[in-house]
C-alpha cells in the first residue's frame, strides 16, 4: 500500500513539472566557394552569423590587408537578411595566396549577447584551401633539340686571319690601356676604420627584453605588444638574411626565404609574423597567457636560425 502511494505521488510531480523550452540556436559558419586554386587565383571567404530574435551578435572586424596567410583583395559586408525567427549577417572577402600548399583560414570569434544580458562566444569551423602551382608537373609538349647544323662550304681563311689579327690588336690595346691607367691613377685615400659589425642576435634579444619590461599586456595594449614583436622579427630577418622584411608583407618575406636550406629555420619566424598580422589587422586578440608567451616564442625562433 505504501508503495502505491509513493508511485501516485511521483506521477503527480511529473504532471506538474514544467516542460523546458528548447534554446534557440546561434549559427556561425565560414563558407568557401572553392577548395583548390592555383597560385594567384581568387577564393571567396564568407562569414555568416544567424541569430534568433532577441539575441545580438558582434562580428569580428573585416580584414584589410592580410587575413592570416592570405592577401586581401576586397571585402564587403553582407546585406542583413531576415530569416525564420531571426537575422542573418556577416561579410565576404576575396583573397589570394602565392605560396603552394594547404593554407588554413583564421578562426573567427563572434560575441553573442543573450536576451537576459549574459554573453558568450561562438566560433567558425576550421576551413582551408589547397594552393597548387601553375606549372605542369608532367609536360608533354617539350620538343627535342635540333641536331647541330653541318657546314658544307670551305672555311674562309682570309676572314679567319683578319679576325685573329684584330683580336691581337685589341688585346695589345687593352694591355697598353691597363699599364697607362695604373701609372696615372690617383693615390688612394686611406680607408676609414671599419664600423663594428652589428650582431642581429644580440640586438633582437635586447629589444625583446625591453618590450617585456613595458608590461603592455597588463595595460590592455595587446595589439601594440604584438606589433613591436613583429618589428623585432622583421628587423632580425633583415640583418640576418639580408632580406628587407620591414618593407614587405609576410607572404613576400616567405618567398624571399624560399631557399631549401632556409625553409626549416624560417617556419617559426613566419608563423609568428602571421600570428602578429592576425592580431594587428584582423584584431584576433589572444588571451593574456598566449600574449605573454609570444616573447619567449620569438626568442626561440631567433635562436633556431643559428
Amino acid at each position: 500500500m505504501a508503495k502505491l502511494w509513493w508511485l501516485f505521488g511521483f506521477s503527480c510531480l511529473l504532471l506538474i513539472a514544467p516542460v523546458a523550452a528548447a534554446e534557440p540556436a546561434v549559427a556561425v559558419r565560414a563558407q568557401l566557394n572553392r577548395t583548390k586554386i592555383t597560385v594567384g587565383d581568387l577564393v571567396e571567404y564568407e562569414l555568416q552569423v544567424t541569430t534568433p530574435n532577441g539575441f545580438k551578435s558582434e562580428l569580428p572586424a573585416m580584414p584589410t590587408k592580410m587575413f592570416g596567410e592570405w592577401e586581401v583583395r576586397e571585402c564587403a559586408p553582407l546585406t542583413e537578411t531576415s530569416v525564420a525567427d531571426g537575422l542573418r549577417q556577416g561579410w565576404r572577402c576575396q583573397l589570394t595566396n602565392w605560396d603552394v600548399g594547404i593554407h588554413a583560414f583564421p578562426t573567427q570569434l563572434v560575441k553573442i549577447t543573450n536576451p537576459d544580458g549574459t554573453t558568450g562566444r561562438a566560433n567558425t569551423q576550421p576551413v582551408s584551401v589547397e594552393v597548387a602551382s601553375v606549372l605542369d608537373e608532367n609536360p608533354e609538349d617539350i620538343k627535342p633539340l635540333k641536331p647541330q647544323l653541318i657546314m658544307n662550304e670551305q672555311a674562309n681563311y682570309l676572314l679567319i686571319i683578319g679576325l685573329s689579327l684584330l683580336a691581337i690588336l685589341v688585346a695589345g690595346f687593352a694591355a697598353w690601356a691597363i699599364t697607362y691607367f695604373r701609372k696615372h691613377r690617383p693615390v688612394p685615400v686611406p680607408a676609414q676604420a671599419p664600423q663594428p659589425v652589428r650582431d642581429p642576435f644580440a640586438v633582437a634579444m635586447a629589444e625583446l627584453e625591453r618590450i617585456g619590461s613595458l608590461r603592455l599586456i597588463d595595460q590592455g595594449r595587446i595589439v601594440e605588444h604584438y606589433a613591436l614583436i613583429a618589428d623585432v622579427l622583421r628587423t632580425f630577418i633583415t640583418d640576418r638574411f639580408s632580406v628587407p622584411a620591414l618593407e614587405r608583407t609576410t607572404n613576400e618575406v616567405r618567398l624571399a626565404l624560399s631557399h631549401p636550406g632556409m625553409q626549416q629555420r624560417r617556419d617559426m619566424l613566419l608563423r609568428l609574423l602571421a600570428e602578429s598580422d592576425g592580431v594587428k589587422f584582423a584584431r584576433q586578440l589572444p588571451n593574456p597567457i598566449e600574449a605573454h608567451a609570444m616573447i619567449d616564442n620569438a626568442r626561440q625562433a631567433i635562436l633556431a636560425t643559428r
